[in-house]
């Protein structure tokens, strides 16, 4: 027998960590990706340093990065601060492939 909802008495999604129901947890998902945002890649790389990787709000996108918003140009003094390096690495008969922005503190 499942539990019932905490709020509604409906019966508990089952394998749901919280005593929720389907429509609740969803509720509170939202509600938390609302808050906090969702790290997402973005839809173009950032202007400022380069990076794919953002964060998504229900107002916008924010470079996970640099924080900056997707869309804003940079300022014209401003310099991209971030290059990222594609790096292989041999070790017998092994090969690995990876990028980093510092490969200095990386090797």
């Amino acid at each position: 027998m499942t539990e019932p909802c905490a709020l509604c008495g409906a019966p508990a999604h089952p394998g749901a960590p919280l005593a929720l129901c389907l429509p609740h947890l969803l509720e509170a998902h939202e509600w938390v990706e609302g808050e906090f945002g969702q790290t997402d890649l973005l839809p173009s790389p950032c202007a400022f340093c380069g990076s794919r990787l953002g964060v998504r709000y229900p107002s916008g996108w924010l470079c996970a990065v640099c924080e900056w918003r997707v869309g804003e140009p940079p300022p014209d003094s401003a310099r991209a601060s971030r290059v990222d390096v594609v790096y292989y690495l041999r070790y017998r008969d092994r090969i690995k492939i990876g990028t980093t922005a510092n490969p200095a503190q990386r090797f």
